[in-house]
C-alpha cells in the first residue's frame, strides 16, 4: 500500500523535519474553503512549513484552509493550509496542518519570529553536526 503524501508516518519523521517546529501559542483566525465565516483556534507548534493547531471542531483530511497566524500583537502572517490529521480524542482537538503556496515574505516572518522567541534552538538546529570545519 502506497503511502499518502498528505499523512505523516509518525515518529521518525517528524525528527528529519528540514524545517523545525517551535511550541508556540500564537493566535490563529481560519477560513474554510468553502465557508467565509472566521474560525478562532491556536497554535502547540509552528514552523515555515506548517502547524499544529489545537481547535474546537472536527475537520476532515484534505480540507484546504486560509489562516492568519499572528506572531506578535502587531505582526500576523496569512498562509494557505491543508489539513493532514487531526487527533479528535479530546478536545480541543489537535490538528496537524501543511502549508502550500507560501511565499518567501512570509517564511521569512515566521523564521524571524522563531528567531526571536528562541535563537539558540534556531542555531542548534540549522548547524546541527557542524563543528565549525570548512
Amino acid at each position: 500500500m502506497a503511502s499518502d503524501p498528505l499523512i505523516p508516518d509518525g515518529g521518525a519523521a517528524a525528527d528529519k523535519r528540514y524545517f523545525p517546529r517551535w511550541e508556540v501559542p500564537n493566535r490563529v483566525i481560519y477560513k474554510l474553503r468553502d465557508d467565509p465565516t472566521p474560525r478562532h483556534g491556536h497554535t502547540r507548534d509552528l514552523s515555515c512549513a506548517g502547524s499544529c493547531l489545537f481547535l474546537t471542531e472536527h475537520l476532515p483530511l484534505r480540507e484546504k484552509l486560509s489562516l492568519s497566524i499572528h506572531l506578535s500583537p502587531k505582526t500576523s502572517v496569512d498562509v494557505h493550509g491543508t489539513v493532514v490529521w487531526q487527533d479528535i480524542s479530546s478536545t480541543p482537538y489537535l490538528t496537524g496542518v501543511a502549508f502550500y503556496e507560501t511565499d518567501d515574505k512570509a517564511q521569512d516572518l515566521i523564521l524571524r519570529h522563531a528567531f526571536e522567541l528562541n535563537h539558540d534552538q534556531v542555531l542548534a538546529h540549522w548547524y546541527k553536526g557542524w563543528e565549525g570545519r570548512t
